[in-house]
């Protein structure tokens, strides 16, 4: 049996959500590796489909969309990722559990450099990155307020750097948040939040562990 993490009704993901034994999976089969899932990202996107609830009501299904893990069978056709392997897989729908057999076409693999926790979050994590940064081009590019022109480009404050990413959705709040980077800050032209709206840090459900660690699931 492997463990996994299940809800089978619609609800609050702290009430549904619940660790089960499920039946292993099979033999990978062709194009399919089977995957020692070591860690994995709780995303927003995982949480909403627990309140939306299982495709079929009453029926327990696995959560999740990402985890990291290392190979331990590779189906037929399948050269690239060897047993052994460490990969990050996404999207693959039911990713919560002990073991789990994906497709050998969205697995990532992971530098024996990057810690577990990391490689969780490296695949949607810099999606989403990537597209709050283009719409940022796209919203800054085209208001003529912002100072700049209507030619797409770069804002300068999105090569600034501060310790923790601040993400605005009002001019109020960019005026507010304008401190951060000294050299783009501007009085602010109402009385600003008593706390700024600032990105959710990425969270692994396990922490990284050497590989003779035991294994969290246990």
């Amino acid at each position: 049996m492997t463990r996994a993490i299940t809800y089978a009704a619609a609800g609050d993901p702290a009430s549904v959500l619940e660790v089960a034994e499920i039946p292993d999976p099979p033999l990978p089969g062709p194009g399919q590796i089977q995957v020692d899932v070591r860690a994995f990202p709780i995303h927003p996107g995982d949480l909403v489909g627990v309140r939306f609830g299982p495709p079929h009501p009453g029926q327990r299904t696995v959560a999740g969309l990402e985890a990291t893990g290392v190979v331990i069978v590779a189906g037929p056709a399948v050269d690239a990722l060897p047993v052994g392997a460490c990969v990050t897989v996404f999207p693959n729908p039911g990713s919560w559990a002990q073991r789990i057999n994906v497709p050998a076409e969205i697995a990532v693999p992971v530098p024996d450099s990057v810690s577990d926790d990391v490689a969780a979050q490296m695949v949607c994590n810099p999606l989403t990155t990537l597209l709050l940064h283009r719409a940022a081009q796209q919203h800054f590019s085209a208001d003529s307020t912002a100072s700049l022109s209507t030619t797409p480009r770069t804002p300068r404050w999105l090569d600034y750097s501060p310790p923790a990413p601040t993400i605005v959705r009002s001019r109020r709040s960019a005026s507010c948040a304008a401190p951060t980077a000294p050299e783009n800050s501007r009085p602010a032209t109402q009385p600003c939040p008593s706390s700024p709206l600032t990105a959710p840090t990425g969270r692994s459900r396990f922490a990284p562990s050497p590989a003779d660690a035991p294994s969290p699931w246990r």
